[in-house]
């Protein structure tokens, strides 16, 4: 009897306990009313993910997901990998005279390209050229030379014929120590003479220098972007440049580095680079490495030199430097006096 009991009971509980599981479920269910919304159900049939199901392959969605991710950090890594700055010239010169006066010749034009050592202008030169004149008529005089060596000779002549005499005594000692007192005189007239010479010389060498100086030259081969002045015009200290003239062999191109690749570029590497709209290639030349920082944008200054001794590049093209590209840290340095020489 007591058995009998006890197992209405289980099976009262069993009820009870089944009762209580369906109504649970349903509630559940009403939490979650949307299928986007219910908790999903894994392959076990369960609310929580087994073994099974933790060791399940992704989605397609899941794919997808993945792959854009990857991209984009693709993308920004090759962002930093390339930096891009605009080709520039070598050089750009404000010629200027050196002295003042009215220019008398221009002898150029804008976009005319131009040799080291080109005359570009020509200031009036009529004066030095009429002072380098006097100076060479006075250099020239040799009256007061010749007059000096003629004394000198007498005085010693006179001196070897009163030593003759002194030694037969015939002339006194007093006498013989005039004319070597007369004699060293004359030997210091003559010199003077000479030393004038040589200061009409060198006057004569100023005078054409500054005719040189007159003449407005270029320093460097390149082409004239400006021309500033006219024949006739006045060049003073206040207003002296004449023309504008820029190298373009070779280009310079400033990149603006992030400050994490900086070790990647040394002085005079070879780097690849991308120029202009269709990224063609050439190779250029690490010149400059700054060793300080721009703290605004955390970035160093790196100077690169492209060779253009065809005119294939202009002045202005975008240029892509790739910082991963391949450096040749033995590449030879080319110094400033070496690409003056190629200007030229």
């Amino acid at each position: 009897m007591f058995l009998h009991k006890w197992a209405m009971n289980s099976h009262s509980r069993f009820f009870l306990l089944a009762v209580i599981v369906a109504l649970t479920g349903t509630s559940l269910l009403a939490a979650y009313p949307s299928t986007e919304e219910k908790p999903s159900v894994t392959s076990s049939g369960t609310l929580f993910p087994s073994a099974h199901d933790l060791d399940s392959s992704p989605t397609s969605e899941q794919f997808t997901d993945l792959n854009t991710a990857k991209n984009r950090i693709n993308n920004n890594t090759d962002e930093l990998q390339t930096v891009e700055a605009f080709s520039e010239p070598y050089r750009e010169i404000a010629l200027a005279a050196s002295e003042m006066g009215s220019l008398s010749e221009v002898y150029v034009l804008e976009g005319a390209v131009i040799e080291s050592g080109a005359v570009v202008a020509t200031l009036d030169s009529q004066i030095p050229r009429a002072a380098i004149e006097v100076a060479r008529a006075n250099m020239s005089a040799q009256g007061a030379l010749k007059s000096a060596e003629a004394d000198l000779r007498m005085k010693r002549s006179e001196l070897e014929k009163l030593d003759g005499l002194r030694e037969r005594s015939h002339a006194s000692q007093n006498e013989v120590d005039r004319i070597q007192m007369e004699l060293t005189l004359a030997e210091a007239r003559l010199l003077a003479v000479r030393e004038d010479l040589e200061v009409r010389r060198l006057e004569l060498k100023r005078i054409e220098v500054q005719l040189e100086q007159r003449q407005v030259r270029s320093p460097i081969r390149g082409v004239v972007t400006e021309v500033l002045k006219d024949a006739g015009e006045f060049v003073s200290p206040s207003d002296p440049v004449v023309a504008r003239i820029v190298q373009l062999d070779p280009l310079l191109v400033v990149f603006s580095v992030p400050l994490t690749a900086r070790n990647l570029l040394k002085q005079n590497d070879s780097v690849e680079l991308q120029i202009g709209a269709e990224q063609l290639s050439d190779i250029g030349f690490v010149e400059y490495v700054s060793p300080v920082a721009d703290a605004s944008n955390s970035s160093v200054r790196v100077k690169v030199r492209l060779p253009n001794d065809t005119s294939r590049w202009q002045s202005g093209e975008r240029v892509t430097l790739r910082l991963d590209s391949k450096t040749n840290h033995n590449s030879p340095a080319i110094t400033e006096d070496a690409v003056a020489g190629q200007s030229r």
